[in-house]
């Protein structure tokens, strides 16, 4: 039996889980909220939450996109990010908004941009169905519902890669749903209902849409009672990703990150830059009669949110339980006596 000692002040947890090739493993996942301003300081948040252990959807699971992912899974590909929040435009009186999110590592950066535009939708003309204007808006929630896809009940057909988008008419031409969407990615708008435009949103996927629920490969043989991997031995090495593809990074956050968002807060139109600090909290694995072993936590997961002006970075470590032998046994997560020094450097 193995026991989580926490002394970071930070949340975390231990769960159980699998490696790729699926052997059972028991899962440390630790959790760091930071709050941040629009001058770029950062610093600890006053309530650290656990690691989420079910997904957060905005409505029931089936019928609305995730809010927040469950970070439960024990390992990542490199590393990714995912966000909460909305498009503002400065005045009201716009129709569209640009958001976007770019994040430095030492060796690579990766920037993403996104067009936010008011209610509109299609509209019959004799050359075929054109798109409407945008109407003016103030904010826009950047989640899934807003953006292309969506589904119909009577002839069953449904945008796999986001279900309960809006703007989904498979025929090509004949508008079944007259809702055109409202986040777009920057120059890849939908000009007619046969050219459809790409899912677009800053937002984690749930695991049952495409493309997340293919990489689990085909279902694991092996019973789940008796601690069997619930995937198959063509799963991918990033089934557990939950962000868009266009947000994994290729190696994990190691601290001195720079973040940069822009079009998120409503009185601060201009770039906010954020200096990411390092989360690796050291453990030890303390067994009767062995030495302290210690295990290295891999930070591989920002999520970020934008309305409440938090980050929250994810680390985890695996423990394989076949050495703790059936004796009790402990993982002291331990604290880092420079880490607020750091995080508010």
């Amino acid at each position: 039996m193995l026991e989580l000692v926490n002394e970071t002040g930070a949340g975390a947890v231990l769960v159980p889980g699998w490696e790729l090739a699926g052997n059972y493993r028991s899962v440390l996942v630790a959790r760091l909220t930071l709050a941040f301003d629009l001058h770029g300081n950062v610093a600890l948040a006053e309530e650290q939450a656990s690691p989420l252990l079910v997904d957060s959807h905005y409505g029931k699971p089936l019928e609305t996109s995730l809010q927040e992912a469950n970070e439960i899974g024990a390992f990542k590909q490199g590393a990714e990010y995912y966000l909460h929040g909305k498009a503002y435009t400065r005045t009201g009186a716009e129709n569209r908004a640009h958001v976007s999110v770019e994040i430095r590592q030492r060796d690579s950066a990766s920037r993403k941009r996104l067009i936010a535009l008011g209610e509109h939708g299609w509209e019959k003309s004799l050359l075929g169905a054109r798109r409407g204007e945008p109407a003016p808006f103030t904010s826009l929630p950047l989640c899934y519902e807003n953006a292309y896809g969506g589904s119909h009940e009577k002839s069953g057909q449904r945008e796999k890669r986001n279900p309960v988008g809006r703007g989904f008419n498979p025929s090509g031409w004949k508008i079944l749903d007259p809702r055109a969407p409202q986040i777009e990615y920057e120059g890849c708008s939908a000009l007619s209902l046969s050219r459809p435009c790409a899912v677009a949103s800053f937002a984690p996927l749930p695991v049952f849409w495409a493309p997340r629920q293919a990489r689990f490969g085909s279902p694991s043989q092996m019973p789940l009672d008796e601690q069997g991997c619930p995937w198959g031995q063509d799963a991918e090495p990033s089934l557990h990703h939950c962000a868009p593809q266009d947000q994994w990074l290729p190696g994990p956050f190691a601290g001195g990150e720079q973040l940069t968002l822009q079009g998120f807060f409503p009185e601060h139109p201009e770039p906010v830059s954020l200096t990411l600090p390092r989360w690796q909290p050291p453990a030890l694995l303390i067994r009767r009669g062995h030495p302290p072993q210690r295990l290295a936590t891999v930070c591989d997961t920002l999520a970020i949110d934008t309305e409440q002006r938090q980050l929250s970075l994810i680390a985890r470590t695996l423990v394989d339980p076949s050495v703790l032998g059936g004796h009790p046994a402990w993982l002291r997560l331990l604290a880092s006596s420079s880490l607020a020094q750091e995080v508010e450097a």
